[in-house]
């Protein structure tokens, strides 16, 4: 997905104790990290720049489509596509 949309990525192994890794003991799960300035997260410094933002919201939603591909449900990958081609303006 992150190659699809021309983000860069890496696998990495997350020390937090994110929902993920209690959703992962019932289902495959994953996370899409975006950088934040400095590197800080999770404290009053934390910023991402909407750019980055959106670009993980795009890795996600190609997440979506391509696992939707697998289950071969086409109504849902339409819909899916459609709302993606959407450009949505960042908030100031």
């Amino acid at each position: 997905a992150a190659d699809r949309v021309g983000a860069t990525h890496r696998p990495m192994v997350s020390g937090a104790g994110h929902d993920t890794a209690f959703m992962a003991r019932i289902a495959p799960a994953a996370m899409v990290f975006v950088p934040s300035r400095d590197g800080r997260s999770h404290c009053a410094e934390e910023f991402t720049e909407n750019d980055s933002i959106a670009l993980g919201a795009e890795v996600l939603a190609e997440t979506v489509l391509a696992l939707d591909a697998e289950a071969g449900d086409q109504p849902a990958r339409a819909a899916m596509r459609a709302a993606a081609s959407q450009k949505i303006a960042p908030v100031s």
